[in-house]
């Protein structure tokens, strides 16, 4: 077996549906390939946290994507029709289609660039898929009860190259409405890294008049501060006038008005 024929065939040996013989070429392969090896760790890691979620009905637009995305590659490769006969459940389906549009960016499937570079606009096009995917299934997660799911989900946007107001939106949902502190603070992380937008600082100064957890609204505070937003004074002057809030963040507040003004 080869580098393509270990990747094309890695839910298989997850499963265990290799024969005999294709079991011992996969692993005699894997004891000489790190770059093999390395994606099925990677592969078992991804696998493992879909797993984890609990069962549910997959978003309509999941089903809709992974469709749309085996037609365009069928008529890409110009091949025969396969009948492919699928025993998994749907967020092994969604893994596998990461692990395909990953293989593909990475070089080791389907895509092998010419001279001329005219596969540029196919890496980017698969590119803008895997982060469709990314957000379709962080909106799923983020439907979870487990706040550990949730917080996974936060953490999954790490990975999503380009932000868009969906993905926007349900982060500030989750900063201003989850029921969890953990998840909270991991949404305004996540917000964080994208406050070259004003429409991020924006909403994170929005936020932070609607916090009542003492932890998110230092961290908020702080987090404005370093950015140097004035626009985050008038709501600091409010927490200091209010009885109803922390000491420690009336000093806090007090703290960004002297640093601002």
């Amino acid at each position: 077996m080869n580098c393509s024929d270990i990747h094309n065939r890695l839910l298989e040996f997850l499963d265990g549906t290799l024969t005999k013989e294709d079991h011992t070429l996969f692993e005699q392969h894997l004891e000489s390939c790190d770059n093999c090896l390395e994606e099925l760790r990677r592969t078992k890691q991804l696998m493992a946290l879909m797993e984890k979620s609990p069962d549910v009905e997959p978003p309509m637009e999941l089903d809709l994507k992974v469709s749309e995305m085996i037609k365009k590659e069928q008529q890409q490769i110009k091949k025969a029709p396969v009948t492919i006969h699928i025993h998994m459940n749907w967020r092994q389906i969604a893994a596998a289609v990461l692990i395909f549009v990953t293989g593909a960016l990475s070089g080791k499937f389907l895509l092998t660039t010419n001279e001329h570079g005219k596969n540029t606009s196919q890496v980017a096009a698969l590119q803008s898929e895997m982060d469709d995917m990314r957000q379709l299934l962080m909106f799923a997660m983020l439907r979870q009860d487990s706040p550990s799911e949730r917080l996974k989900a936060v953490y999954f946007t790490e990975d999503i190259n380009q932000f868009d107001d969906n993905v926007l939106s349900a982060l500030f949902n989750t900063l201003n409405a989850d029921e969890n502190v953990n998840v909270r603070l991991a949404a305004a992380n996540a917000l964080m890294q994208h406050s070259q937008s004003a429409a991020v600082r924006q909403g994170l100064i929005e936020a932070l008049e609607q916090q009542t957890e003492p932890l998110i609204q230092i961290v908020l505070i702080q987090s404005l501060v370093a950015l140097k937003d004035k626009n985050v004074v008038p709501v600091v002057e409010r927490f200091i006038d209010n009885d109803q809030v922390h000491a420690t963040v009336q000093d806090e507040a007090q703290k960004a008005i002297n640093i601002l003004l």
